[in-house]
């Protein structure tokens, strides 16, 4: 049985263009729970600041990538040098703080579990306070992600990448799909890791503030704004899980929908009419399997 300790966790950071302040709150919190710290930068252009800031945390290393190769690309990088390093890497986006003590009571709740448990669990998730559902749609869609309930953990189908500690067997074997680019780069990794007959464990208790794009106020109700072009690598690359059956169509819909409305009561007409040509691009070029980044200038911010 693997050691059991923050001294057997690595942490792995992927960062582009980070707010710098809120970089740094996420680098205290994983470097003071971890035995070491990796951040790949994929292409930021103010790397003097970037360096800066991560050589003033012991262990904590800075690996340029020189471009922007998405998400999946940094965390191939990050398996490359810490698949081995310890028994156990937590992922993390540039933004993903987590509470003080995450990472023990995280280890503490895994080894309750019982031993066949353990043995088959491949990813140990943190989670983010999400507020109740209220609406019969998200009730319905969070019941397709939810599998069981192990007291202070859920067996969960998919997890976002991060706030995930994996297990270093199966951060050694199972890539992240680089052709995805971003969006769904975590989905798709769950999938991977269920397939290879792992188990994805999640802590029911809220252990990390995770920000999800941007944040506004729609007719009272805050919502998250995610840009046209977003909005298209997640209608690819979900619709390709969706069409070889490994994603819920609902899970699918809501993603796309829940978007889409944001973008369109923000930006009017104009950002209604990008989002069409965001979907409709994505649907062609899902089932044409034109995959990785894609540089469709009519999606980009109108003042960009």
């Amino acid at each position: 049985m693997q050691q059991r300790g923050s001294g057997s966790v690595s942490a792995a950071i992927v960062t582009y263009q980070p707010d710098l302040e809120r970089l740094e709150l996420v680098l205290e919190a994983a470097a003071g729970q971890t035995s070491r710290v990796i951040v790949i930068d994929n292409g930021s252009t103010d790397l003097a600041s970037l360096h800066a800031l991560v050589a003033r945390h012991a262990g904590a290393e800075l690996i340029e990538l020189g471009e922007n190769r998405g998400i999946a690309a940094a965390l191939n990088v990050a398996r490359d040098r810490l698949s081995s390093a310890s028994a156990w890497t937590l992922t993390l986006d540039q933004d993903t703080i987590i509470s003080e003590g995450s990472v023990m009571e995280a280890l503490e709740a895994f080894g309750r579990l019982d031993e066949s448990e353990r043995q088959r669990c491949g990813i140990l998730a943190m989670t983010q306070y999400v507020p109740p559902a209220t609406t019969w749609r998200r009730r319905y869609i969070e019941q397709g992600m939810t599998i069981r309930e192990l007291g202070e953990l859920r067996e969960r189908r998919y997890v976002i990448t991060s706030g995930n500690m994996v297990r270093s067997d199966v951060f050694a074997s199972i890539a992240y799909n680089e052709p995805f680019f971003i969006d769904a780069v975590d989905t798709l990794y769950s999938i991977e890791v269920r397939r290879a007959g792992w188990t994805i464990l999640q802590l029911v208790r809220p252990t990390m503030d995770h920000s999800i794009g941007r944040r506004v106020v729609v007719k009272g109700t805050e919502k998250t704004y995610e840009p046209p072009l977003r909005i298209y690598y997640v209608t690819r690359n979900q619709l390709y899980l969706v069409v070889r059956r490994q994603l819920r169509i609902r899970i699918f819909l809501r993603s796309v929908i829940g978007l889409s409305r944001v973008v369109a009561r923000v930006d009017g007409p104009v950002g209604a009419f990008k989002c069409l040509c965001a979907v409709l691009l994505g649907i062609f070029d899902a089932l044409a399997g034109r995959f990785g980044r894609r540089q469709y200038r009519l999606l980009y911010p109108s003042s960009g």
